[in-house]
């Protein structure tokens, strides 16, 4: 156990100092902001183990459900219907909930004495931070199908599912397609490899064929699909001048030269830019490819790609609860931030449902 001192004749006791703290910055939440509960979310949470507070609620598993689309002719004219019933198929997947907690403690009156440090309330703001990068690596690390993080605080309380690759219902693309690259090892070796925009046009294509077909996610201006990139994979995308080809550039100059909308700084939801009715955004918490130091998994995404479950003590609309605990004759106090929840990729008859990885070469500039 550690607690949080600081000694007579420290660099931290006060003497003349500033009466503030720069805290370092928190890294915009991405992941966290299409999660919602209607089905047209990407991450859709549900509380069907917080319902009511009571033991009715009791349990520590989701069960999630997809219905499939009928797919056959039906019958003309009046040839018989009895007998010619399509059946319908479901498949089914599970999502584990377990608690996650962290704290802070001071040492004692004597310490809060000697800082410039507001302890309740300077605890309060670091554990909040704590809990929101938490959250955000959750869908990250899930939905990137990270198997490489091997901690399940990190990967929504569950190991993360590689993605899925099957006929007709790819789920990972290992760079532009003309490079011809087909494992995540090879992507490393060439600045060909690096993220380039066909990448979106081959995820979108993808998504509207598959079997069944992946459904945009809905925001406040229509329904869009969701890239989330590493700044990495953004800057190759950005500084692409490749001759022949789409690219970032030439397609926004073109675009705001022709009067269309400035679509460089789309303000829906952070995104950075939109492209083929894909809203880009970054994120430095897209994981590296397994066993590889260069390459990231950027994810593509609709609507339902995960799901998200809390118990009834998992918090408020912030997901996390405070406690205090006062020791030693109220002398030290301890604050921490509590959740009872999980997070998974949908997958549904062994195929993501709606996601797919973006894999790419991606060293630092």
């Amino acid at each position: 156990m550690a607690d949080w001192a600081v000694a007579n004749g420290s660099n931290h006791n006060v003497l003349n100092w500033e009466r503030r703290v720069e805290h370092e910055a928190l890294k915009m939440m991405k992941f966290t902001s299409f999660w919602g509960r209607s089905p047209g979310s990407a991450i859709r949470v549900v509380d069907d183990l917080k319902r009511g507070g009571d033991m009715s609620a009791a349990g520590d598993t989701v069960y999630t459900t997809l219905l499939v689309n009928l797919t056959g002719s039906g019958v003309a004219g009046d040839a018989q219907m009895q007998g010619s019933e399509e059946p319908l198929v479901m498949h089914r997947q599970t999502v584990v909930i377990n608690q996650l907690r962290n704290a802070v403690k001071s040492a004692g009156r004597i310490t809060n004495q000697r800082t410039f440090i507001n302890f309740s309330e300077e605890a309060r703001a670091v554990l909040q931070k704590w809990a929101a990068d938490v959250m955000d690596k959750w869908s990250a690390n899930q939905l990137a199908g990270n198997t490489g993080e091997t901690n399940t605080n990190f990967t929504g309380m569950q190991s993360a599912t590689a993605p899925t690759s099957a006929s007709g219902n790819m789920r990972i693309l290992y760079g532009p397609t003309a490079n011809n690259d087909t494992t995540e090892a090879s992507l490393s070796v060439s600045t060909q490899s690096n993220f380039q925009l066909t990448m979106l046009d081959e995820a979108v294509a993808i998504a509207e064929t598959s079997t069944p077909a992946m459904q945009p996610v809905q925001t406040d201006d229509g329904p869009k699909w969701i890239a989330v990139l590493h700044p990495y994979q953004i800057f190759s995308l950005k500084t692409d001048a490749t001759d022949a080809r789409v690219t970032w550039y030439d397609y926004n100059k073109s675009v705001i030269q022709g009067g269309g909308k400035d679509i460089i700084g789309n303000p829906m939801k952070g995104a950075l830019g939109e492209y083929n009715n894909v809203l880009i955004h970054s994120d430095s918490r897209i994981p590296l490819a397994p066993s590889t130091t260069t390459v990231r998994r950027g994810v593509f995404f609709g609507a339902q790609a995960g799901t998200a479950a809390f118990g009834r003590d998992g918090g408020t609309e912030t997901r996390f609860k405070y406690d205090e605990q006062e020791e030693d004759y109220k002398n030290r106090l301890g604050i921490g931030v509590r959740t009872i929840g999980g997070m998974k990729k949908n997958v549904y008859n062994s195929i993501d449902f709606a996601t797919i990885v973006l894999s790419s070469r991606a060293a630092a500039p």
